[in-house]
Order: structure tokens, then sequence, then C-alpha cells
């Protein structure tokens, strides 16, 4: 007759290895459920993206139609070509109106101009006054300074003289500046007004 065993096993290393192959399974079950959704997500955007692109196309081209068959269509085109004519004419005008500012900007208030030529080589010629010898140390030290001159270089100053003033009263030191300039300070610059 044979023997049945009704005690319990001390070792459980069959039921682990049961219980972890279930987990196993299990997890790799829920990783292809997630995948296949995925995926599934995936082609759904897809499909959606390209019909809004073949949709986007179709209004693209039925506008691009409806603008041929314009009846003034003639008349924008000439107007069109026209803006773009002026927009490169004022683009490339010279706008010596920006330089005069730039130059009050740099010197001093008590100095006073009464000609100026400005050579092809981008050079600045200036008969210029002010009223002592102190000024117009400082009107060359302006110069000098990075930080309030950035268009305006190689500043030289011709034969000084002292002319009369009014009515016997001190009169003012006359010289002549020859100085080169940045001539980006006469480009058109939109953001100006």
């Amino acid at each position: 007759m044979s023997q049945i065993n009704l005690l319990k096993q001390k070792t459980n290393s069959s039921n682990w290895s049961q219980t972890g192959m279930k987990a196993l399974v299990r997890v790799m079950a829920a990783g292809l459920l997630c995948l296949i959704l995925y995926y599934g997500w995936l082609n759904y955007n897809s499909s959606k993206l390209t019909k809004d692109i073949l949709t986007t196309q179709q209004k693209l081209k039925q506008e691009a139609d409806d603008a041929l068959t314009i009846s003034q269509r003639d008349e924008v085109l000439t107007r069109q070509l026209q803006l773009k004519t002026l927009q490169g004419a004022i683009g490339s005008h010279v706008y010596w109106s920006q330089l005069l500012p730039e130059l009050a900007r740099v010197t001093l208030k008590t100095a006073s101009y009464t000609s100026l030529k400005v050579g092809d080589d981008s050079t600045l010629m200036l008969n210029a006054s002010v009223p002592s010898l102190s000024d117009l140390d400082k009107y060359l030290q302006v110069f000098d300074r990075p930080e309030f001159n950035k268009y305006f270089s190689n500043v030289r100053i011709g034969g000084y003289s002292k002319a009369q003033g009014a009515e016997g009263g001190s009169g003012r030191l006359t010289f002549e500046v020859v100085m080169n300039f940045d001539s980006s300070v006469l480009e058109y610059k939109a953001n100006n007004q």
C-alpha cells in the first residue's frame, strides 16, 4: 500500500517559483497591452494629422485660386511692386538728419558750429567755436570716451583763433575739427521716429 504524506511541506520553493512566474507573466501581459494601446494612439494621431494637413492644403489651394480670379488683381500687383520699390529706395537712402543729433549728443552744449563739410571717405569737417580753452579741452575729451562716442573717430583739431566778442566782451575760440565718422549712422533705421 502506498503512503500518503498529510503533513505540510517545509519548503515553499515550488510555490515561490509558481507565484513569481505568474507575476512575471502578468507584468509582461500588462506591458504588451500598454504597448498595443500606445501604437494604436500613435496611429490614430498620425491619421488625424494627415487629415488636417490635407484639409489645410485644400484650403490654401482654394485661396490661391480665389486670389487669381480677383477682378482687380493687376492693380493689386502694381501697388505691391510699387511698395517694394519704395521700401528699397527708403532702405538705401542716406539720412543726414541722423548725423547731426548724434554729433550734438557727443559734443558740448557750449559749442556752436558755423559750417559742416562731408568728404567722400566718411570724413567730417566742422568749423566750431567754444567759449574758452578749457571748453576746447573738454570738447576733445568727449571723443576719447567710448561710452559716449561710438560713431566718430580720429578727431583732429586744426588751427584755432580767438574771435573778439560783441561790444568788447570776451570772445570765443574758433577752430576747425576734422574727424572720421561711421557711415552706419546714416543708414535707415525703421524704429527711429
